[in-house]
């Protein structure tokens, strides 16, 4: 075994599997149309509505792994270049499908967003991801540099502003569209960097983390009975959703409690070579099922028949319905890295970034910039 094999935190890479599950469950329940035809305050509403909340937490944890894993790493530009081709490859490849099957209609426009998925945002964490990455390096720095103390303060006041702050008001204060931007993940990003530096050896708490990540969860369900009596009295200073957004401070917690839970797990034999086999797929799982077109003509209210059975079958049917759409993306995923190897895309990826960096440099230094002096 390598040591960055021994090294590896297998812990990390099971929640990496679980918080792709729970997105999945998320888009079950939403895009699916169970959240929309379910009735509010009924046992049937509350249970999965505290399966929403549950899950709420999955986009920031997988945030905080970037910034957990990447603190201490080197950033390598052509890992970026191989994702773009990954989302790329998924894009354009559903794309043609659609068109084939009658989904879309045949257009330059419709190919340029399939190429170009960045560009005219086809994914809103991968383009948030995207322009993050290049401020890695600088983010990473600030970690290692600043003193403890500033940085502690830092968090702190961005928390305030931006998480209490935005969730108590209906509007973002801050641009930050309630957690889908790059400014949020970054903020997720640093404060994994910062939990990697200086709490990376961290005696594990299990109980305490998991008791914390089940109050949050709770007193953001709980939440939503506030505002149902708030408004029904007629103030409506706070949003609808309150505390159910990325954002919330009470999700902040319940994502970081969940992060801290996992990242001190010891995994090994056979369960770390599973975990080891099907993390690499994750991603791919979203970019597969999260396709506009797929979730338009294949997900969209499909799950609403669910609700007319009794409220335990319904349930058992969410969730078979979240881990089919997890292990079959999967699938579609292990098929196309194999494809990647066999073209090598990887090698493509690491001559490409060579290639640009060395572009970049002969124009920088035919401005005078990076001169040495």
């Amino acid at each position: 075994m390598s040591s960055s094999e021994t090294n590896r935190n297998y812990g990390i890479d099971l929640l990496r599997i679980i918080s792709m599950l729970m997105i999945c469950m998320l888009h079950t329940l939403g895009q699916g149309g169970i959240l929309n035809n379910v009735k509010d305050y009924t046992p049937a509403g509350e249970i999965f509505w505290f399966m929403e909340i549950a899950c709420f937490g999955a986009v920031n944890i997988y945030a905080l792994i970037s910034g957990y894993v990447g603190q201490s790493g080197k950033v390598k530009y052509s890992n970026i270049i191989s994702l773009w081709l990954q989302v790329a490859f998924y894009t354009v490849t559903i794309t043609v499908i659609s068109v084939a099957v009658g989904w879309v209609e045949p257009g330059v426009d419709v190919f340029l967003r399939a190429a170009f998925p960045v560009f005219f945002s086809q994914y809103w964490y991968f383009t948030a991801y995207f322009c993050m990455f290049f401020f890695i390096p600088l983010m990473n720095f600030l970690i290692n540099s600043a003193p403890r103390k500033t940085l502690v303060f830092a968090f702190s006041a961005v928390m305030v502003l931006f998480s209490v702050g935005d969730s108590i008001m209906q509007h973002s204060a801050y641009g930050l569209g309630n957690g889908y931007t790059v400014l949020w993940i970054s903020v997720m990003y640093m404060v994994g960097a910062y939990i990697h530096k200086y709490h990376k050896n961290d005696k594990p708490k299990p109980l305490m983390w998991l008791l914390v990540y089940l109050g949050s969860t709770l007193i953001t369900l709980a939440s939503r009975y506030l505002i149902h009596a708030l408004r029904g009295v007629g103030y409506t200073f706070f949003g609808e959703k309150f505390l159910v957004k990325y954002i919330s401070p009470t999700i902040v917690l319940a994502a970081v409690a969940l992060f801290n839970l996992f990242r001190t797990l010891k995994v090994g034999g056979v369960a770390s070579k599973i975990i080891g086999a099907i993390s690499p797929m994750t991603f791919g799982v979203y970019i597969i099922h999260e396709h506009v077109i797929l979730n338009k003509h294949v997900l969209a209210n499909r799950c609403v028949p669910f609700l007319e059975n009794p409220l335990a079958v319904s349930v058992i049917f969410v969730l078979l319905t979240a881990l089919a759409i997890y292990v079959l993306c999967s699938v579609i995923d292990f098929l196309r890295i194999q494809l990647f190897k066999l073209i090598r895309v990887k090698k493509f990826s690491a001559w490409l970034e060579k290639a640009l960096a060395g572009l970049i440099e002969k124009i920088a230094e035919s401005f005078g910039i990076c001169r040495e002096e």
